[in-house]
């Protein structure tokens, strides 16, 4: 009998007001305009800048919206139950600050944007401990990719990856960069590392080049095993061959005339020297490929 004396009591209270009543949920949202409360169920009711929560006759919450400026709305929401509070304020449109107070302490969140796309939340509350969350987002389309949380990294793709407060991109299988890069006309994925190095990977992740100031290296492969390794420095020349992913020999050039061409092998290397494009002698090493074990000239 009490319950329904209260719940006539808002009914009337309501009423008078000339407030609009709409079915709702504990959300608060707006799903149809109503006659007026049930003893059942959740009811939103406006007026003005107040708006109310019913929930089964009983007053939820109360909600006050207060235009400081033109650009900046603070809503402050407070439950009747509990009396916990929350401030929300907004900017343009996004949420740049939460305050939320509960059993007399106050826990506030603070919101950084850049073009519009949310880039860090900062927490703080009344015992003074401050946490910082960063949201990381990709170069192209500015996807949420992961979650720095106080310098702690969580990634949402893994496309990505943290390594020595470095974050790293994977840009084809196996290849993973924090510099500049770009895709070429042909597919390949050139990286930029500096001014004066760059290297060239394929679709998959082989190196196929680096470029350094003083030298470029080229390799080559046979489905996608590396057969050569061509260095470039300067006037000289050096070609490595390779079998099993080990080089077998190598030739060497000054001014693209062989000088030099060795034969790796486990029980000492051959080295045959050249002048002129004609054999001059054979050097033979020891298993250690330091010492000498014999010349052979010709």
């Amino acid at each position: 009998m009490k319950r329904t004396a209260v719940f006539l009591f808002l009914l009337i209270s309501v009423m008078s007001l000339n407030a609009q009543v709409f079915r709702s949920n504990q959300l608060g949202q707006k799903l149809e305009k109503a006659d007026n409360i049930a003893e059942k169920g959740v009811f939103l009711v406006e007026e003005g800048d107040t708006s109310f929560l019913y929930v089964d006759g009983s007053l939820f919450w109360t909600e006050t919206k207060l235009q400081n400026t033109s650009d900046e709305t603070v809503i402050i929401r407070k439950y009747e139950k509990s009396q916990d509070e929350i401030t929300r304020t907004y900017k343009d449109g996004r949420l740049v600050k939460e305050s939320v107070t509960s059993s007399g302490v106050t826990a506030t969140d603070a919101y950084g944007y850049s073009d519009g796309k949310l880039i860090f939340v900062s927490s703080d509350n009344d015992s003074g401990s401050v946490s910082v969350s960063s949201f990381l987002r990709s170069s192209d389309k500015k996807d949420v990719i992961g979650i720095s949380d106080d310098g702690s990294v969580r990634f949402l793709s893994d496309k990505f990856s943290f390594q020595n407060d470095l974050i790293l991109e994977n840009v084809a299988p196996g290849l993973v960069t924090n510099g500049e890069h770009r895709i070429l006309e042909n597919g390949d994925i050139l990286i930029i590392e500096d001014p004066h190095t760059q290297s060239v990977y394929s679709p998959k992740g082989l190196l196929l080049s680096r470029r350094t100031k003083e030298k470029l290296v080229s390799y080559m492969y046979d489905d996608d095993y590396l057969i050569r390794v061509e260095t470039t420095e300067g006037t000289s020349k050096i070609v490595e061959n390779y079998s099993d992913n080990k080089p077998y020999d190598r030739y060497e050039y000054e001014n693209d005339v062989l000088v030099s061409h060795t034969v790796f092998r486990p029980e000492g290397n051959i080295k045959t020297m050249y002048s002129q494009g004609r054999v001059v002698a054979v050097v033979y090493y020891r298993k250690d490929n330091r010492t000498i074990d014999r010349i052979e000239y010709n």
